[in-house]
């Protein structure tokens, strides 16, 4: 009897470590750099929760802002700190203008993390007309910008270009926020993309 209770006392005092901890405020620190090291002040950090891929692929597509549950802006030195309201699932995502965004999974966060230093790529720009089997231009179409992720499968903890969406307009042009490095994925029609100078 005295060893069961033991055990149950023992079994109690594990849950509530880990209630706590799970409830604990969690540090993640980083840089943000510009193209060729240099430190990129101002740059925005937001911490955003991880959804479903299918449901973050609909908000995408319907325009819906992802609220973010923590967010600075880098400092002098291009360095940030943000407090996790818990542990779970989120990803670091980190945008500044005339560059393009960066982010990196913490798929668990369950404790402090310092983030390796992200570089920036400067935004290439591309202007996107998409075209029907007839040449004539499409309104309305999207048009979804994402990095190849084939040479990232076996990196747990990398930093990517977040996956974007463009609708195209009255000009039948969107403008990607692009590296050079991404694909451009039609739903339907024929892309051509050129680069802006």
């Amino acid at each position: 009897m005295k060893h069961r209770s033991a055990q149950i006392l023992l079994c109690l005092a594990i849950l509530l470590t880990l209630t706590q901890a799970a409830a604990a405020e969690i540090r993640i620190g980083g840089r943000v750099l510009a193209p060729g090291g240099t430190p990129l002040p101002k740059a925005e950090v937001l911490l955003l929760p991880v959804a479903d891929p299918l449901i973050e692929a609909r908000d995408l597509m319907e325009e819906r802002i992802e609220e973010p549950v923590a967010r600075t802006l880098t400092g002098e030195q291009g360095r940030f700190e943000l407090l996790a309201p818990g542990a779970g699932l989120f990803k670091v995502r980190v945008a500044a203008a005339g560059f393009v965004a960066s982010e990196m999974a913490l798929r668990p966060l369950i404790e402090p993390i310092e983030l390796p230093a992200v570089e920036l790529a400067a935004d290439s720009g591309v202007q996107v007309k998409v075209t029907g089997p007839d040449g004539g231009a499409i309104a309305g179409a999207t048009v979804l910008v994402k990095q190849d992720r084939s040479r990232y499968l076996f990196a747990s903890s990398a930093w990517r270009s977040p996956m974007r969406a463009g609708r195209t307009a009255e000009r039948d042009l969107v403008v990607a926020n692009t590296d050079g490095r991404e694909k451009l994925q039609p739903g339907s029609g024929i892309v051509s993309g050129t680069t802006r100078s």
